[in-house]
């Protein structure tokens, strides 16, 4: 009985193969976007007829297997606000198992941008003889957005989507705000243009042609990899103390002293961490080391509390030690500025200010400490300093193309290991979706909690979760 209720929901379900040479599944944008707004609308009766409803496309990579890399494209609506940071909000309409590269994009999504390419430009969606007026954004990571815009990868000489700034100036934090927005700025017909000459890094086409403004950096990832490098420069300093302090010391004398300090106070704010030297091909150390790579919400944890320890502790340099650390609490602040909304006017001049105070003091360090240097500014750095701020007075609220939502990799990675035969998992994947939408009015509700010990919340659990046996 449940089998056949679960084909006769399939049957409603029109998927189709993706062009090219990769396996994957897709369904029509057109209609499926369609969908969501009409239910958005039918139960949204208040919301004004002349407001367009926005629509924000994003693409992600996932690691299934050792053998198996979906690239998933897939859409939200930003009115329905908070829903767009979960995967319940975000809609897949093509998943393809291939490399994450630009041909992968072309070949495979091909008919899917077709579309996107058409409702953008005609800025509407007929449902019936009703016309729903849409406005199309498109969000990712810095790498998926240069890969669709057919730009070259961001250790090119021009790797900036918004402006063409070089590299070998991108910490330059002396212009204006708007320099970079009115001189040097770039737009989806100086994209095009490029691309014929193969000039600024523009070596493809664009295989959306979305306006340039309309394309939102993703504020996840920029936190992810500003806390990288980071995270990097302070392993390094602690590496550097520890070798100037090992250098006189004896052959039976504890040496890396720092080092341990440094992973013991990381993991004593509850997060597993680790660094390792890596292996040459003949076993060696190659003298280069690696760490254990922290997700979203353990970065965060991470730019709240490690200043404080670092306070506390001696692993850092004195010299420099204030300033590190006021930069670790200054990023923090920045994050938590750039995710806020204010009705203020010029809220977006106090991100612009605070940003480049923030890369200013980073520079500060430079010729000093290891990874400061002017050419370790990344394009998120720039970008940052530079464009966020613009984001916002346009937009207002930039939290809103946050890509939470569309890091799916646990949520694909679950249903395909547990719901699909590995046959068709693309399509498996595209029919769970449709049948969980198709029943997302009978789901169990989950039951409300209150916190009312937030001394528990903010350290009690941290202390609870360091007395757990880690696992070898």
């Amino acid at each position: 009985m449940i089998k056949q209720k679960k084909n006769d929901l399939n049957k409603l379900c029109h998927i189709e193969k993706t062009p090219g040479q990769h396996p994957g599944a897709q369904l029509s944008f057109a209609d499926t976007l369609k969908e969501h707004t009409t239910d958005f609308k039918n139960a949204n009766p208040n919301h004004p007829k002349n407001e367009p409803m926005r629509v924000k496309i994003s693409c992600d990579g996932a690691k299934m297997s050792r053998s198996a890399n979906f690239m998933i494209l897939s859409f939200s609506l930003l009115q329905t606000g908070d829903l767009v940071m979960s995967s319940k909000g975000n809609r897949t309409i093509g998943i393809v198992n291939g490399p994450e590269s630009y041909d992968t994009l072309k070949d495979s999504f091909s008919e899917l941008f077709k579309e996107i390419n058409e409702v953008n430009k005609q800025g509407k969606i007929k449902d019936g003889d009703n016309e729903i007026q849409v406005e199309l954004f498109l969000g990712g990571d810095h790498k998926f957005l240069l890969m669709v815009m057919g730009l070259s990868g961001a250790t090119s000489d021009y790797s900036c989507l918004w402006c063409r700034i070089h590299k070998h100036i991108r910490w330059d934090m002396s212009k204006p705000l708007d320099y970079y927005h009115e001189k040097i700025n770039r737009s989806i017909e100086d994209i095009l243009e490029n691309n014929k000459k193969a000039e600024c890094s523009c070596k493809n086409k664009p295989l959306l042609e979305i306006e340039v403004y309309h394309i939102i950096l993703d504020e996840l990832h920029l936190m992810l990899r500003i806390s990288d490098r980071l995270l990097e420069n302070l392993i390094k300093e602690v590496m550097e103390k520890d070798g100037k302090e090992d250098f006189d010391k004896s052959k039976k004398q504890e040496t890396g002293l720092n080092f341990k300090k440094l992973i013991k106070t990381i993991n004593e704010l509850g997060l597993t961490f680790a660094i390792w030297e890596k292996k040459n091909a003949d076993g060696k150390g190659s003298g280069t080391y690696d760490w254990t790579s922290l997700v979203g919400s353990d970065k965060k944890k991470l730019i709240k509390l490690l200043p404080e320890k670092l306070q506390q502790s001696n692993i850092l340099f004195s010299q420099t030690k204030d300033t590190v650390i006021k930069l670790r609490k200054d990023f923090g602040s920045l994050y938590n500025l750039i995710n806020s909304v204010s009705r203020n006017n010029d809220f977006y001049l106090q991100i612009f200010e605070t940003s480049k105070d923030f890369v200013i003091l980073f520079l500060s360090l430079g010729g000093i400490r290891i990874g400061y240097e002017k050419k370790r500014v990344t394009p998120y750095m720039q970008a940052l300093v530079y464009h966020v701020p613009v984001f916002v007075q346009k937009h207002k609220n930039f939290k809103q193309f946050t890509g939470q939502g569309i890091e799916k990799n646990n949520y694909a990675k679950r249903m395909y290991f547990q719901k699909s035969n590995k046959w068709d998992a693309a399509r498996d994947i595209l029919l769970l979706e449709h049948r969980q939408r198709a029943l997302r009015h009978h789901e169990r509700e989950k039951r409300t909690y209150q916190k009312r010990n937030w001394a528990y919340w903010d350290e009690g659990i941290i202390e609870k979760r360091k007395k757990r046996a880690k696992a070898c």
